[in-house]
């Protein structure tokens, strides 16, 4: 008897296991884009930062029932940048220099829902996302400052599917809407640190999936991308008694492709 419940709860256990693999997946990749990141004062350009980045990310699901999928995502990615721009005296243009280190990490959880409209599988999904942004301005020269930026955001996107051939291919555009912000300026002016609150700003992002499916039930995925924020003026924050910073209005516009494989 107690042979046979030893087996029950093992074959249980093996089932269970079985299942939760099935429910389980995974993706790893790496990607290259083209960044630039600009900022204009009363309406004309002041600063903009052109950057090669290359990247690896990764994301971890699983599938609460056929429809419903929740996923955890995290992507890194770094590169040196041009910095072009001006001040008080010489104008936009007149500044000049390259090999500032820049990196970016991005974390999200999302919830998606699978659909159908008018016969067409659509994937509406809606998550929670942190970013954090840092550039060494400082190795510029005199003048320069290390510069950290936190983006908190909600993201709302909508997907389909269709199939070509051995391909599925899978358009998709998604939203962010910041709900909170910082700008963190090191050494600014002496010895100061700012911080710098962000209370609003958007987000696009559209991309294309291609996806070849493997025989093992894997996918081979190439994804070209276009992301792209716009910031408004950040709150202004002094840093003597006198004197005070705000981090002008800015866009970010990021350009490229990406390479994973999930499983």
């Amino acid at each position: 008897m107690r042979n046979r419940f030893n087996l029950g709860v093992g074959c249980l256990a093996l089932v269970s296991g079985q299942a939760l693999a099935q429910q389980t997946f995974f993706e790893l990749g790496t990607e290259l884009y083209q960044e630039v990141y600009s900022e204009k004062i009363n309406g004309r350009p002041f600063m903009r930062e052109e950057a090669t980045m290359y990247g690896v990310n990764g994301v971890a699901g699983w599938r609460l029932t056929p429809q419903q999928t929740l996923k955890l995502s995290l992507r890194y990615a770094q590169g040196r940048s041009k910095y072009t721009g001006g001040n008080a005296v010489i104008p936009f243009g007149g500044l000049v220099a390259s090999g500032q280190d820049r990196y970016v990490y991005e974390l999200r959880g999302i919830y998606e829902h699978q659909v159908q409209l008018l016969g067409q599988d659509l994937l509406p999904s809606v998550g929670i996302g942190y970013r954090n942004l840092t550039d060494h301005l400082e190795q510029a020269g005199s003048g320069g400052y290390k510069r950290e930026s936190e983006y908190y955001f909600i993201n709302l996107g909508l997907a389909a599917t269709f199939a070509a051939g051995p391909l599925k291919i899978t358009p998709k555009i998604g939203w962010n809407q910041l709900f909170k912000g910082k700008q963190y300026s090191y050494q600014y002016a002496g010895n100061n640190d700012i911080g710098n609150k962000q209370e609003t700003g958007r987000g696009l992002e559209l991309s294309t999936m291609f996806a070849y499916a493997m025989t093992d039930g894997s996918e081979v995925r190439v994804t070209p991308f276009f992301r792209y924020w716009k910031i408004p003026d950040s709150q202004w924050t002094f840093y003597t008694q006198h004197d005070a910073l705000k981090e002008p209005d800015n866009m970010t516009r990021e350009v490229g492709v990406n390479l994973s494989y999930a499983f």
